[in-house]
């Protein structure tokens, strides 16, 4: 192995009639260095991703039939973090931990 990948994905799905809109993000990831090859001793490795690097950039205002409304700090900061994962017959928002080499 040349390298090891440590990510965490957001898969998006929405579906409307036979349509399907899918897509993953990465959200946060970590790249170390492989193992050597034909390496003599088990390699053991802990890794650790920061989850607060998962960051969004929330609007300021809710837009409305021409009017606009800002949103309150506390909307704002609820809007700027991961958002809760969710299984809809519409809309699915799922995460997952993806080890890659």
């Amino acid at each position: 192995m040349e390298s090891l990948r440590l990510s965490v994905e957001q898969e998006v799905t929405i579906s409307c009639g036979p349509h399907v809109f899918r897509e993953m993000f990465t959200l946060a990831e970590k790249h170390e260095a492989g193992v050597a090859a034909r390496e003599p001793n088990d390699v053991y490795r802990f890794f650790t991703v920061d989850l607060n690097q998962i960051k969004f950039n929330p609007p300021a205002a809710n837009y409305w039939l021409g009017n606009s409304k800002p949103y309150s700090p506390e909307d704002q900061f609820m809007m700027s973090q991961a958002q809760p994962v969710t299984h809809g017959r519409i809309v699915k928002n799922e995460y997952f931990i993806a080890i890659r080499t």
